[in-house]
């Protein structure tokens, strides 16, 4: 019995290392052609690919300096009512090309035109007022003239009945009613006296309601004017805030305009560059908006500060009138700074892998490896600026690239 048990047991443990046995061969033989995948994945190809090479070189490049900026307008101007009244009508649209004194908003003027009608007949007034004051001033004029007459001639016969009286030649009484005589003509010239000194304070007075008069009909047609809104100069509409029927106080703003010929780039430029930089240097603007045009500019301003925030300071380029450049786009400034040393490679040969950037270089045991370089400027020749990564001399592959593998075999064909 026992010889049995121990028989029955053999074979189960035979049967189990048989079963584990089987497993592994299955296992095994299941993960051997994905194990060979991986191992043709991670391997170089065999086969030899063919492509061309460019040399990195060492090379004198002009050398510049590139700021970022918005473009302004050097004019612009805010258009807003100065008088309240409703908007009568309107004669401008935004994008709209205005003349210097174009008309663009028209405001209800009725209680101008009042006041400006009252201060008319005003001045009408004042005016006869003034007519008048000057008849009185000549009136008491030719009276002044008659009373001194008088007084003249009262005084010469007081003085010969004064002989005659010393002589007995005229009795007392009419001496004394001739001194009465002459002091009722010297009273009466006084009297003409005064009454001109009166007439000419008028006339004065006159004149200086016909002045306030006419004031007052100034500021009546210079209001008449604020209700008429004209254009400063010459240019663009950019924003238009009236509308017919409106109510514009003042202050209310009403239309926007700049100087669309008068474009400048504001490029903030490191203060390293703040000595080297000067008013009338030629600068190479590119504006994002008219699909990487580059136009020339020339310098008109520089910003005597530079911000501690940013370390920069502003720079103002002027822009030719073809660039068609419009306040608010985004441009970039080239300064020219002579020239300099560059490693540059060509643009071809540049790749991105994920997140980097770098080449292909033809390695001497005919194997292409890849290094991660970084790139600055893009010169228009074709070729990029080599920051690192790369050296003079390196063959950089050109062609192919997308099925490049780092550590594949390469042929490189002569050019």
């Amino acid at each position: 019995m026992r010889r049995a048990e121990k028989i029955k047991e053999g074979m189960k443990r035979a049967a189990g290392v048989v079963a584990v046995a089987a497993l592994l061969a299955v296992a095994a033989g299941g993960c051997s052609p994905h194990k060979k995948e991986a191992e043709r994945a991670l391997a170089p190809d065999a086969a030899e690919m063919k492509a061309t090479a460019e040399r990195v070189i060492l090379e004198m490049r002009p050398a510049t300096v590139e700021a970022t900026g918005t473009v302004t307008s050097g004019a612009r101007s805010v258009l807003s009512a100065k008088v309240s009244g409703h908007v009568k009508r309107t004669l401008a649209e935004v994008g709209d090309r205005v003349a210097k004194g174009s008309l663009l908003v028209e405001l209800d003027s009725r209680e101008i035109e009042a006041a400006a009608e009252q201060a008319r007949q005003g001045v009408e007034a004042a005016e006869q007022g003034a007519l008048e004051a000057d008849e009185g001033v000549s009136a008491a004029r030719a009276g002044v003239d008659a009373a001194k007459a008088a007084d003249e001639l009262a005084a010469t016969t007081f003085a010969r009945y004064e002989k005659l009286l010393a002589e007995k030649s005229v009795s007392r009484q009419e001496f004394e009613q001739m001194e009465a005589k002459r002091k009722m003509a010297a009273a009466e010239l006084a009297r003409a006296k005064t009454g001109l000194a009166g007439a000419e304070a008028g006339r004065r007075r006159a004149a200086a309601m016909v002045e306030q008069a006419r004031q007052a009909l100034r500021q009546a047609e210079v209001m008449r004017g604020h209700a008429a809104v004209k254009a400063p100069f010459a240019g663009i509409v950019t924003e238009k805030q009236a509308e017919t029927g409106q109510l514009a106080g003042p202050g209310a703003p009403l239309y926007a305009i700049e100087d669309d010929a008068d474009y400048r780039l504001e490029a903030a430029v490191e203060e390293s560059m703040f000595s080297r930089v000067s008013v009338g240097d030629e600068a190479q603007v590119e504006l994002d908006a008219m699909a990487g045009k580059t136009f020339s500019g020339r310098v008109i301003e520089i910003s005597p500060t530079v911000d501690p925030a940013t370390r920069k300071f502003i720079v103002k380029i002027k822009l030719p009138g073809e660039s068609m450049a419009r306040s608010g786009m985004y441009g970039r400034a080239r300064f020219s700074l002579g020239e300099e040393e560059t490693l540059t490679a060509p643009a071809g040969a540049m790749v991105k892998r994920g997140q980097m950037e770098g080449a292909f270089v033809a390695g001497a045991d005919g194997r292409a490896y890849f290094r991660v370089a970084k790139v600055g400027r893009r010169h228009a020749d074709g070729r990029v600026e080599i920051l690192s990564g790369l050296s003079d001399g390196d063959a950089v592959i050109t062609s192919g690239t997308d099925r490049l593998r780092d550590g594949m075999k390469v042929e490189i064909e002569q050019r």
